[in-house]
């Protein structure tokens, strides 16, 4: 869990500090020359669209209206469960082969079916912080309401001092809008990120759907 790395901040207490911890993760970063991959919202797409039981999918309104309105077919293709598995094999073997610290943004409402989800891929990396964000959304969540800024200085403000520099981003969802323009969790994470000083990489075959949105 992030709160474990994450300097002591007046404004928002918490769990203490692991310097022990912190150590460990510094060494794994010095040796990947300070780039992590950052995983957002995991299996986000299996719990809300393709669960079986259809009375287990949560009620991610504005998917379903994209989904369900006339046209956008090339959007549906991209959405479709076939597609989807294809994602989630591309997926397998990027973890499997990954060693760089993984940063795991976990929806705080999904968390438990999102750690579910994950059970069945198979980590080789020695790091895995888990960072708690808010509903639909990829704000962090520090256990405590804070503005939105806040919460993502204070998560920089852990970050840095570990060695992060360069951040390779995938995960659910990343779409484009009318102009082209990146939009969903993936893309306004990696947004974040370049905002405040880290070479983003968008891992574009690891990002779903990655199409076009009305």
């Amino acid at each position: 869990m992030i709160d474990k790395l994450r300097p002591i901040r007046i404004y928002c207490p918490g769990p203490s500090y692991d310097a022990a911890e912190a150590k460990r993760v510094s060494g794994v970063l010095s040796r990947r020359e300070g780039t992590g991959l950052a995983w957002v919202h995991p299996g986000f797409s299996q719990i809300n669209i393709y669960h079986p039981a259809p009375n287990e999918r949560e009620n991610w309104r504005d998917l379903r209206q994209i989904l369900s309105s006339p046209g956008n077919n090339a959007l549906k293709r991209a959405f479709g469960e076939k597609a989807y598995q294809r994602y989630k094999a591309f997926v397998r073997q990027k973890i499997q082969g990954n060693r760089s610290p993984l940063l795991i943004f976990i929806d705080r409402r999904q968390r438990d079916r999102m750690l579910g989800f994950l059970r069945d891929f198979p980590f080789r990396t020695g790091v895995a912080i888990e960072v708690p964000t808010l509903e639909t959304d990829v704000v962090p969540w520090w256990g405590e309401p804070m503005k939105e800024g806040e919460a993502w200085d204070l998560l920089f403000d852990t970050l840095r001092p570990l060695g992060f520099s360069t951040i390779h981003l995938m995960g659910e969802l990343g779409v484009f809008g009318p102009t082209h323009r990146p939009e969903g969790c993936v893309y306004s994470a990696g947004q974040m990120f370049d905002q405040h000083g880290f070479r983003t990489v968008f891992l574009r075959n690891f990002i779903f759907p990655n199409a076009a949105s009305p």
